[in-house]
């Protein structure tokens, strides 16, 4: 694989849709991004990409360099670009907005949370450093991956499961979720204190039980099991 100069287009995908409107979605700054991406890398565009000013473009900004990445192999390889741009924007729009709004923005919410015993001012931090661990590391192996599956990128993401990481995130949410709740149940009408290999115990036993049961009664489920534990002394 030749070497892909990634930085400068790396940091410009941070708000590449920063010019997003109602009319071409992020057409304008995928343009843009992409013309970049290819200049860094010594590639002209192919003439059959659309370089009307309504181009339309939307996805979830944090899986874009995956588009990019393939979009510069098979312009290498065949000279064209093709519909690629319009049938990875969709593919990819729906398993990052699952995953990236639905599941992990409530998740590292969740996990922050506990900051708060030590210092409110923690949460935010912790949540930005949760949250953006994955945003930067699917934006830096979007270029690579990308260039190196090309139109077969779907392969990655389905060899490491993507569309199932929303079920498990959300399990882990729903179980710490629980844990909250019990929690303050707990120590607003107990003395005592939950020990560490308990709670880990206890969130083992969530996963478990969340994985099994679905829908809203899963977390009236977890939140009966660890009210009843914490607020006897388990």
């Amino acid at each position: 694989m030749r070497k892909l100069v990634i930085f400068p287009t790396l940091l410009k995908s941070m708000f590449y849709q920063g010019n997003w409107n109602i009319t071409n979605m992020q057409g304008t700054g995928f343009r843009w991004l992409l013309k970049d991406f290819f200049k860094n890398n010594k590639t002209k565009l192919p003439l059959d990409f659309d370089s009307s000013p309504l181009y339309y473009f939307n996805t979830n900004p944090y899986l874009v360099t995956f588009i990019l990445g393939l979009l510069l192999k098979e312009t290498q390889e065949k000279g064209i670009i093709g519909d690629y741009d319009k049938i990875y924007s969709s593919a990819l729009a729906a398993l990052g907005d699952t995953f990236f709004w639905h599941s992990l923005r409530p998740f590292a919410f969740f996990v922050s949370i506990w900051a708060i015993v030590i210092n409110p001012e923690l949460l935010v931090i912790l949540y930005l450093i949760v949250f953006n661990f994955f945003n930067i590391i699917f934006r830096v192996l979007g270029f690579y991956y990308g260039y190196t599956f090309g139109a077969n990128v779907m392969l990655l993401f389905n060899k490491i499961g993507f569309n199932k990481w929303s079920a498990v995130f959300d399990g882990m949410t729903t179980f710490m979720a629980g844990i909250v709740i019990a929690y303050v149940i707990k120590y607003q009408y107990y003395i005592g204190s939950i020990h560490v290999i308990k709670s880990v115990l206890l969130f083992i036993v969530g996963i478990i039980i969340s994985k099994w049961v679905r829908g809203p009664l899963e977390l009236i489920i977890v939140t009966a099991i660890l009210g009843v534990l914490l607020l006897f002394g388990v």
